[in-house]
């Protein structure tokens, strides 16, 4: 199946690989085709750094979707029949707003947004990004409200931290282990903890310095507040793993020509395989441009005929020297590249597609930027694989 089947046929895009390979570009650019042939598309980025903002003409990208201008599209020559949203995740505003989503009434909701320890607690689960990632994307697939969403992921090195993310919350939060945090009322009346007994009371004794005298009470009202929120929580997480494993989401895994990052990309395939989720293909982005064999003649005549003194004296040689040299380390470049997506295609049997897309000789900063690089994902410059 090529990539633009994917575009036209699924729900959700997965873009993922490992730091620096591309994936805001490549989402953003697979969103923006999306826009172009007609569906309501929204692109989800985790990037601090603002760049799918700046690339989609957006000032700003909040935690609520913004809809991409429409004139800006049409400034840069793309005739879009459907519409292109942006958003960027906010890790502590949607760990809040899942709070508010599965407390039995608001009164519970404010309790436990307003507790200390909650603060310290989802400041620690939103900096797991590939938790609120996955629950961000389950409540926009929940409102039903766009055809397709496109997911940058995380920078992740071990493939598990995304694709086992729904399951870690739920299981912090089982009930076997809000147990030990629940208070239990002594015979003489006094709260007691079972985890106070289990770690010594020195431990509770030093947090209390640390945190204040009312830190024990504080942390057995909050888990005593999540007490009847674990079962929404587990099954939550078990309608996200469906929606990772449903035949409408297809996982693209973004990498680039380096070996070690093929590697990481290997990686992540063998773990799509083995959780049983649809792999749609490669994205290798920034390859080096193919080059012929340099013929040392012709490019003596090429020095040569340079304007003025450029390509006279002593310093032709040099010149010339310089740049057989780089067109040799350019052509070994090109040629370890293909090497490398021949292994690509070897360990996976190509059942998904291959695009390739080059290295360009400026940044991709704005919506021109992303037309090129589709032309190449979704052009003339996309090879695609024949289905396995």
């Amino acid at each position: 199946m090529s990539l633009s089947s994917l575009v036209d046929t699924s729900r959700l895009i997965v873009c993922c690989g490992s730091g620096g390979v591309g994936k805001t570009t490549t989402a953003a650019a697979i969103a923006l085709e999306g826009a172009r042939r007609g569906r309501r598309v929204l692109v989800l980025t985790i990037d601090p750094a603002r760049r799918l903002a700046n690339s989609l003409g957006v000032e700003e990208l909040t935690n609520v979707e913004r809809i991409v201008d429409p004139g800006s599209l049409r400034d840069a020559g793309v005739d879009a029949a459907g519409e292109l949203h942006a958003l960027m995740l906010d890790p502590k505003a949607t760990f809040d707003d899942l709070i508010r989503r599965l407390a039995r009434d608001e009164a519970r909701a404010q309790v436990i947004l307003g507790n200390r320890v909650y603060h310290l607690l989802s400041s620690a689960l939103a900096g797991t990004l590939e938790y609120t990632a996955v629950e961000k994307l389950y409540d926009l697939h929940r409102r039903s409200i766009f055809d397709l969403i496109v997911l940058d992921t995380p920078p992740t090195k071990n493939a598990l931290d995304f694709l086992d993310a729904p399951g870690k919350l739920s299981g912090f939060l089982d009930d076997r282990v809000l147990r030990w945090f629940m208070p239990e009322e002594d015979t003489d009346g006094r709260l007691r903890y079972r985890i106070v007994q289990r770690t010594g009371r020195m431990v509770w004794s030093i947090l209390g310095r640390v945190f204040g005298d009312s830190f024990l009470e504080e942390l057995g009202t909050f888990f005593a507040s999540l007490n009847g929120m674990t079962g929404a929580f587990r099954l939550r997480a078990e309608e996200i793993d469906k929606l990772l494993r449903d035949e409408g989401t297809a996982f693209v895994i973004v990498t680039s020509g380096d070996p070690a990052i093929v590697d990481d990309a290997l990686f992540f395939y063998r773990k799509l395989r083995e959780h049983r989720m649809f792999f749609g293909g490669f994205v290798v982005n920034r390859l080096s441009p193919d080059t012929e064999p340099i013929d040392h003649e012709r490019l003596v005549c090429d020095v040569e005929g340079l304007p003025g003194d450029l390509g006279r004296g002593p310093e032709m040689e040099n010149l010339v020297r310089k740049m057989e040299h780089g067109y040799t380390v350019l052509r070994r470049a090109s040629d370890g590249e293909r090497k490398t997506i021949e292994r690509l295609r070897r360990s996976t049997g190509m059942t998904g597609f291959l695009a390739r897309v080059p290295l360009f000789s400026h940044d991709i900063f704005d919506i021109p930027g992303l037309v090129l690089v589709g032309s190449h994902l979704f052009g003339e410059g996309a090879l695609l694989a024949r289905e396995a």
